[in-house]
């Protein structure tokens, strides 16, 4: 069988984190390079002057929800990958980078509160598929972009390692 079972999990230490610390952004098409071993991408390179963008995000704000969706009777399987976030502050360079966010196909990295990096969109990417732009109403509520990120794949989700990180976000030459 080639679905064979390969191991076992013990409960562990009770030492993570929820949340997401920030997420890079680049379009599907800048991929140059991609390899992983077991469910770990060890290369990753984009094509030349090409780089991620970083988006800091507010403490508590967005998390990476990842759905499997299997169907007996037709026998697939796909990971649906989700990602709402939060942008404070309504202003017109967030609004015009967002505009760009919802006409491209995107990969996504997110650094989430354990300094994890996973992938989004690795195969078929990532698209901006809904989301807000609220004032508030008292002067303690927000003025926010609320976006949803999403991707369905053939796969789970990917650890990036995290020395590939510093290269994937140097500007551009």
């Amino acid at each position: 069988m080639t679905c064979a079972l390969t191991k076992g999990f013990t409960l562990g230490c009770r030492d993570a984190l929820g949340g997401v610390k920030e997420i890079y952004v680049t379009e599907f098409a800048n991929k140059a390079t991609l390899s992983e071993t077991s469910g770990v991408i060890t290369t990753f390179t984009l094509d030349s002057g090409k780089q991620f963008w970083t988006y800091e995000l507010p403490d508590n704000t967005a998390q990476v929800t990842e759905t499997v969706n299997a169907n007996t009777q037709n026998g697939t399987v796909f990971y649906s990958q989700e990602l709402p976030l939060v942008l404070h502050k309504l202003q017109t360079a967030i609004r015009n980078e967002l505009k760009l966010l919802a006409q491209n196909r995107m990969m996504v990295i997110v650094k989430d509160a354990n300094d994890t990096y996973w992938l989004l969109g690795k195969t078929i990417g990532a698209w901006l598929t809904g989301g807000t732009n609220v004032t508030g109403v008292a002067k303690a509520d927000a003025s926010a972009y609320n976006i949803t990120l999403m991707a369905e794949e053939p796969e789970p989700l990917t650890e990036v390692t995290s020395g590939l990180i510093a290269t994937l976000t140097a500007p551009a030459a």
